[in-house]
């Protein structure tokens, strides 16, 4: 479980790292794999991709500028950790899990939007299927790091 989460940080890191034009070309390939793969699980007609689409990305560029908050508070947080008071701390601590609270409610609304989108069966295998392909990704890294240490 531990490694799961140094390497959901690690490929967080990675995919919203703009110093490359390799992390951005990577970042790219991956999402058109994603969307790929989520069309291919969904078994979308093109009536219902029409509509799904926009609403998922939009759902995804919500989540993202969010996490990508978060990123930068802890960010901030590692550089001046030492010299920061216990009320600076607690701060950034409830910042920290009212992003969080900000992602579930985000997550609840756009569960709303897809059930007018999609049928409740494929609803499920959305969730199924990003869930798969979260962790194929992870396993790729993982695997990919091991023939680089190897």
């Amino acid at each position: 479980m531990k490694t799961i989460h140094i390497n959901l940080l690690f490929l967080s890191f990675f995919l919203t790292s703009g110093l490359s034009m390799y992390a951005q070309g990577a970042r790219e390939k991956i999402q058109a794999h994603k969307i790929a793969f989520l069309t291919q699980k969904l078994n979308l007609n093109v009536q219902e991709a029409q509509i799904f689409w926009p609403v998922y990305n939009e759902l995804q560029q919500k989540q993202a500028k969010i996490n990508k908050a978060k990123r930068e508070r802890m960010r901030n947080f590692s550089e001046r950790m030492s010299s920061m008071s216990d009320q600076e701390l607690e701060k950034l601590a409830d910042e920290q899990i009212n992003d969080d609270l900000k992602l579930a409610k985000l997550k609840l609304e756009y569960h709303q939007k897809f059930k007018k989108v999609l049928s409740i069966k494929k609803l499920i295998r959305l969730y199924k299927a990003e869930r798969n392909f979260k962790n194929n990704l992870l396993k790729k890294l993982k695997e990919r790091r091991q023939r680089r240490f190897d």
